[in-house]
């Protein structure tokens, strides 16, 4: 065999060397005329020699062979793509998570502070400013020096929070069924006409809500235009009587020491129609909060040694038709704290022999409360919480709920007024009271 059929030729599609036909590297048929065009093989003899030129082809000729289907070889390696690194999507994900938590943080917060007072009294925000403080000092028949203050002064950012106003609910319940003296009979008790030894509201060293004692006064006493202090002014010649009647009161209930120390107005002659069930009721009402702890109707929620009850009551007016008793009560606990302080009124129709209800006196709509309103920032100054923080609407509720206004006969006119309590962040931070001096009363009554 001759050497020729091992000869090889350069593929020229991708350089290699291969044997004709097929290239064996990258699979591309060779055209057939160049391959035997490079497989010619030329002999040439000297020029005297007669031997002749033979051409040899390859033993066995070139074939067409199909192309193959295999792919191409190239000459770089493909790699498969890294997969990427997904770390900052979960960084997305988790920061969207914690997101979401402090938006709903945040809603569940404000609606807390925006709805939740609806659920508990009348509310408003405010912005407000100082407010006021009201300071209660005495010496209790225990000795025991008191002084308190029911609200506290706070700078102007503290107040930037959001404050309320709600209701007290202050109303009289009505013990006609109540045994007073089957409780009275097991304690430490008496009940007696007060004089200046037995009734501690009467000793010079005691100072009241309104900073006055029980000297008695008449309009001459008063300069300006409004009725303060809160004082006695009775007009002893209307042809009944009227006296001061003391309690003082001392038992262990469910292990509480409870006091009372209260001060009561009766009705004496002058042939008043219903005179005794009116002095009955005028004891039940001023003993109202001592009454509710003995008998149950109204829980004492607080976890003391001692309560003891203190109501002073005042008579700012009285004449041949009406008469008005005031009632300072302070409700203390452990002989220092002053758990309750406010003022309650009662009015009495003497033609009718009738307790009067305090919101069936005045017309006290919107247009009497924006009057209300302009009236007490001047007699009163304009930072008030109780006053600044609701509207016209609100006030004119605060000042027609008998649970709540004040409204009584003085020797200006009337007074008119309402009790309060402000709160930050569900937290109680003062009780109180404001009221004004109503000398034109008349074209507001019902």
């Amino acid at each position: 065999m001759n050497g020729n059929q091992n000869e090889y030729i350069f593929c020229p599609y991708c350089g290699g060397v291969t044997r004709p036909g097929v290239c064996s590297n990258c699979g591309i048929s060779l055209n057939e005329g160049e391959a035997e065009k490079t497989s010619e093989v030329k002999n040439t003899t000297n020029p005297g020699t007669a031997q002749p030129t033979t051409q040899q082809t390859y033993s066995q000729p070139v074939q067409k062979k199909p192309v193959q289907t295999a792919p191409v070889q190239r000459r770089y390696h493909e790699q498969e793509p890294k997969k990427k690194s997904r770390w900052w999507i979960w960084l997305l994900i988790i920061g969207g998570i914690l997101l979401l938590g402090v938006l709903l943080i945040a809603i569940i917060a404000v609606a807390a502070v925006v709805f939740l007072p609806l659920f508990l009294g009348t509310n408003t925000v405010i912005g407000g400013s100082d407010g006021p403080t009201s300071v209660v000092t005495g010496t209790l028949p225990s000795g025991g020096q008191v002084t308190v203050e029911e609200s506290s002064y706070y700078d102007e950012q503290y107040y930037l929070d959001q404050i309320y106003v709600y209701e007290r609910d202050l109303e009289r319940l009505d013990f006609s069924d109540f045994d007073w003296e089957e409780y009275a009979d097991s304690a430490d008790y008496y009940n007696e006409e007060s004089d200046g030894s037995n009734d501690p509201f009467l000793s010079s060293n005691y100072s009241s809500t309104f900073g006055s004692n029980h000297d008695n006064h008449s309009l001459s006493d008063f300069s300006g235009e409004y009725y303060e202090p809160f004082v006695d002014c009775i007009d002893a010649n209307q042809g009944y009587g009227l006296s001061r009647n003391f309690i003082e009161y001392s038992d262990e209930i469910d292990g509480v020491t409870v006091n009372a120390y209260i001060a009561y107005i009766q009705l004496e002659g002058g042939n008043i129609p219903n005179e005794d069930e009116i002095n009955r009721k005028i004891l039940e009402m001023t003993a109202n909060d001592l009454f509710g702890h003995l008998s149950g109707e109204k829980t004492y929620p607080y976890a003391c040694d001692s309560v003891t009850y203190m109501v002073d009551s005042f008579i700012p007016y009285n004449d041949g038709e009406k008469m008005s008793i005031l009632l300072d009560v302070n409700i203390v606990e452990d002989d220092e704290y002053f758990r309750e302080s406010y003022i309650y009124a009662i009015n009495i129709d003497l033609e009718n022999g009738t307790i009067i209800d305090n919101d069936s006196i005045l017309k006290t709509n919107e247009d009497f409360a924006a009057m209300f309103r302009e009236k007490c920032c001047t007699q009163n100054g304009d930072d008030i919480d109780g006053l600044n923080a609701i509207d016209d609407a609100q006030l004119s509720y605060f000042l027609s709920n008998k649970a709540t206004n004040i409204v009584f006969y003085s020797p200006y006119g009337m007074e008119v007024g309402y009790s309060y309590e402000t709160t930050e962040n569900g937290s109680s931070i003062a009780r109180g009271w404001v009221t004004i001096t109503l000398q034109e009363y008349e074209d507001y009554l019902l």
